[in-house]
């Protein structure tokens, strides 16, 4: 699924464009409230581009994700981690005899740990994720005058 909007070259510089995106401009926009704390200004986008000017008016399109892998990534898996640290570490006496804790609070130190492992490695992922979800430019109408 992508976004395909419209908006204006705001700044231009070192290979990169802020591209404004009007709230109004598309139905994507219409049916997403994502940017209305920015007020009447609208969404800024960066892209790459190299002969873009102030003014310049653009289509970009940006590849919308699967919500559901954010979801998945922040929220299931380091709870799934919380919830399997807590049950081996309450079970593994190996665990609790070499943290020195009894089977609650040992439970508790490697759900914590395993939790936070798996947040880690998500927002790791979520580093390489988002470079896949770029904005593109897909039509340049130059300023004139």
């Amino acid at each position: 699924m992508v976004m395909r909007e419209n908006g204006t070259v705001v700044k231009a510089s070192g290979g990169r464009a802020a591209i404004r995106i009007r709230r109004e401009a598309g139905e994507a926009c219409r049916g997403c409230t994502a940017c209305r704390p920015m007020g009447d200004e609208g969404l800024v986008l960066w892209v790459e581009a190299e002969s873009l000017a102030e003014g310049d008016e653009v289509t970009v399109e940006v590849p919308l994700p699967n919500p559901w892998h954010g979801i998945v990534l922040v929220f299931a898996l380091p709870l799934a981690a919380l919830v399997a640290g807590l049950v081996i570490g309450n079970a593994w006496t190996g665990w609790q005899t070499a943290v020195r804790l009894g089977p609650e609070a040992a439970g508790i130190v490697l759900g914590g740990g395993l939790a936070l492992a798996a947040f880690v490695l998500a927002r790791l992922y979520e580093r390489r994720f988002d470079r896949r979800y770029q904005p593109r430019l897909i039509e340049v109408r130059h300023r004139t005058g």
